[in-house]
């Protein structure tokens, strides 16, 4: 992948990251329904998510990966391989705050330098969960089948308009 196009596709990350963090605490981004305010204490309803996902976004090939909840946290990880090298990391968490679940996450070169100031981190509020779903402002998690997990995310194109991108991703065996 030559350095413009790498450029680009930092800058566009970057837009997900500050519009996702800049979301309007009431509405929802994606489309989803209303706000669900105190209705989840607890992460053990997210067991589906837990495991090993692979799929095509953002030019190449990327894996997500999330750890059964320990201690009231879920860790997780996205990795993006473009050309066979990696582009960037994820590290992300799921907690329970005040309102529910919150996803909050740090982005990573490949030399693991980090796109967020130090004490900076990348916060998604909760909007909603079904049995299989977790909807987040600006991100949704959605179990298809026991293999096939389904990723949406809110991005602002160069032109600041908002699109929705969606990954497909298949449980890694």
């Amino acid at each position: 992948m030559s350095a413009r196009c790498c450029s680009t596709l930092m800058i566009m990350l970057l837009l997900v990251v500050f519009t996702a963090a800049g979301a309007n605490a009431e509405s929802d981004t994606m489309g989803i329904g209303v706000r669900v305010r105190d209705s989840v204490k607890t992460l053990d309803k997210l067991d589906w998510l837990v495991g090993r996902w692979t799929g095509e976004a953002f030019g190449g090939v990327c894996e997500e990966v999330w750890n059964p909840a320990v201690g009231g946290s879920m860790t997780g990880t996205f990795t993006l391989i473009t050309d066979g090298n990696v582009a960037f990391y994820e590290f992300c968490t799921i907690s329970i705050g005040p309102e529910g679940p919150v996803l909050r996450l740090k982005h990573f070169n490949p030399d693991l330098t980090g796109w967020e100031e130090k004490d900076e981190v990348i916060e998604f509020p909760f909007v909603s969960q079904d049995k299989n779903e977790i909807n987040f402002e600006g991100l949704t998690y959605r179990l298809k089948s026991a293999d096939e997990l389904y990723i949406a995310v809110m991005l602002k194109n160069k032109d600041g308009q908002s699109e929705k991108v969606e990954i497909n991703c298949s449980r890694a065996k």
